[in-house]
């Protein structure tokens, strides 16, 4: 089912599509059906900031940690993250998604004990890259808490949602019983059915955590349509509203940036400010026009994207048509040729274990061709038009990349992207960071590992039935010998036990959307992490065992070369253990 409000300055249509609840028939109401709307939640956070800036409560550009008590951001950069950074994702704080649901509303840890336990680390200095934070919203969220001595859900009802009639919404976890009868059950498609999700209960609530109506939207808009004012009460002063539309930050001049909590996007021409929330079972999208005072909001309850992103498109093309830029073909040399390689996008954790799913997160691919075009993957044909700026050649869509010091490439930058996404930000990867030398290199030794344990055991017993069958003496075997098999052994073993019981269930959860990971390291992924710092010590052992197999002749020279070989797969597999933080570091 879906829900849909369109708003002019003296229209609201409202309209309702669909069950929210299959197994009733219960019918979508957009007036009274609830949906949680996820990240679109971040507009009312941003809002409420914007409240306390305008009373003169905080200052957007003074250090984040003069308003907060209950924990401190740490010092990086020589920098200080502001709240401008954070309602713009500017903050270099990095996100983090293990732990960051509870399993049902009880579980809901209080915001300022969850954001003390467990805020992730600045990684890169503030102001510098758009790098979507869940964790920096629940500071701003918290910021609201502290200086106005109110719970946030409490603090955002009082300062909005009352003020503008939003009797249906609410960012209380969980619902009060008056509204939660009215949600929508989420679902997701399985390929024969739509099966009902359940639902997400979120730590960090300033982040994602409202349920509300369509006709609750549309009230918020008329607000941000109509320079603050709702029905002959005002809620912003005209400031303030300019200030939360007008560009705020972007990675190049021709590119959508960030304005406060709003997201840029230039559609057919034309400059939309959006907002997209995505939950398990659910899917929204505020959408606004500033400059031609309309917009729209539409919610649903199915985990796919598609539909939002076709209603930009198709709304664009039937209002605000516009003809197809002429086609560019590159002239002379081009400087396409330093930018080719392997970009990911910048969003993901590097300080915990969640940095292993990142390598397997799709990579964006840049290539050139022989006719001076840059070729993204997909086939997409690129012209520059500037140093370190292209258009599509068929279209008006624009690639940006920065580049350091020496001229090397640092950041690819996007403007394609539909349906409530941040700005694109993609990081150069270095060669042994991609998703291929992790597959061909790193992991393909797993299958060596394997078969020396394997074939250890085989050959030994092989080499007791020849002895029998020819009635030879067994070799003498020294410690020395022993030991390094036993070494090697464990060695193997360990790899495998850790592969199969963390690695493999955690790619696994992620490729279902997360699943247990959400809630916390599960204890039984939890418990592994020992095994990487056993093997640490183990690798050192490999290394002498295979000096002394050398220098004292142990084995054949076949199985010298095997021992050599085993040391240098289990060399890669720790390399490839520390570059994602899986030597015995918690998630």
């Amino acid at each position: 089912g879906a829900a849909f409000a369109f708003v002019h300055p003296d229209t609201v249509l409202l309209r309702g599509y669909g069950y929210a609840d299959l197994a009733t028939r219960r019918p979508v109401d957009p007036a009274t059906t609830l949906f949680q709307v996820a990240s679109v939640s971040k507009l009312f956070t941003a809002t409420a900031v914007m409240l306390l800036a305008e009373e003169g409560r905080v200052r957007l550009d003074a250090d984040v940690n003069d308003y907060l008590a209950s924990l401190q951001v740490e010092e990086a950069f020589g920098a200080p993250v502001t709240l401008a950074h954070l309602l713009t994702h500017t903050s270099g704080i990095e996100d983090r998604n293990i732990g960051y649901m509870a399993r049902d509303a009880a579980s809901v840890q209080p915001l300022r004990a969850y954001l003390a336990e467990r805020m992730p680390a600045r990684v890169h200095p503030p102001g510098t890259v758009i790098s979507y934070s869940n964790h920096g919203y629940g500071l701003a969220g918290l910021v609201v808490e502290e200086v106005t001595g109110t719970p946030f859900a409490e603090a955002v009802a009082r300062r909005i949602l009352r003020p503008l009639g939003m009797r249906r919404s609410s960012f209380a976890l969980p619902l009060p019983d008056s509204l939660a009868p009215h949600l929508a059950l989420g679902y997701r498609w399985t390929g024969e059915q739509h099966a009902p999700v359940p639902l997400l209960y979120r730590n960090v609530p300033p982040a994602g955590a409202l349920s509300t109506t369509a006709a609750d939207v549309a009230r918020f808009m008329q607000v941000h349509l109509q320079g603050g004012r709702y029905q002959g009460s005002r809620l912003l002063a005209p400031e303030t509203v300019r200030a939360m539309h007008r560009q705020q930050f972007t990675h190049h001049e021709r590119l959508p940036g960030m304005a406060y909590g709003f997201i840029e996007q230039h559609v057919n021409g034309h400059r939309a400010l959006q907002h997209g929330g995505d939950a398990a079972g659910y899917r929204s999208l505020l959408f606004l026009l500033p400059e031609q005072k309309m917009g729209f909001f539409v919610a649903y309850n199915a985990s796919s994207s598609a539909l939002r992103e076709e209603l930009v498109a198709r709304f664009m093309d039937r209002f605000f048509p516009v003809s197809a830029p002429p086609s560019l073909t590159p002239e002379g040399a081009t400087g396409a040729a330093p930018f080719a390689g392997a970009y990911l996008l910048h969003r993901y954790g590097r300080g915990s274990a969640e940095k292993l799913f990142a390598v397997f997160n799709e990579s964006f691919y840049v290539g050139f061709d022989a006719e001076g075009y840059l070729v993204t993957q997909g086939g997409e044909r690129w012209v520059e038009v500037a140093p370190g700026l292209f258009r599509a050649a068929e279209d008006a869509a624009y690639l940006a990349f920065r580049t350091d010091a020496r001229g090397a490439p640092t950041h690819l930058f996007r403007s394609r992207d539909l349906g409530g996404t941040v700005p694109a930000a993609y990081e150069k990867l270095a060669w042994y960071e991609t998703q291929t030398f992790a597959n061909e290199v790193y992991l393909s030794w797993i299958p060596f590992l394997l078969l020396t344990w394997v074939a250890w055991p085989v050959a030994a017993g092989i080499g007791v039935l020849r002895r029998r069958w020819t009635r030879r003496p067994r070799p003498p075997a020294t410690a020395g010998r022993r030991a390094a098999r036993w070494v090697a052994a464990f060695f193997g073993v360990g790899a495998i036990w850790f592969a199969l019981g963390f690695i493999q269930p955690a790619l696994q959860m992620v490729a279902r959307g997360g699943g247990d990971l959400l809630y916390g390291m599960p204890d039984a992924m939890g418990r592994l992490l020992w095994i990487p710092a056993v093997q640490a010590g183990l690798l050192v052992a490999l290394f002498g065992f295979t000096v002394q197999a050398w220098r004292r002749s142990y084995w054949s020279l076949g199985w010298r070369l095997h021992y050599t070989l085993f040391t240098l797969a289990a060399l890669a597999w720790m390399l490839f253990i520390v570059q994602y933080n899986l030597l015995g570091v918690a998630a």
